[in-house]
């Protein structure tokens, strides 16, 4: 399960950003932009 195509990579990404759209990971996010 490798990613072969470029869209499977942009799914994975896309993926990765919904994970990330948690308070918990906004939270984390703002932290380490406000350093």
């Amino acid at each position: 399960m490798g990613d072969k195509s470029p869209k499977d990579k942009e799914k994975k990404k896309k993926k990765a950003e919904k994970k990330k759209n948690t308070p918990q990971a906004n939270a984390i996010i703002t932290a380490i932009q406000s350093k």
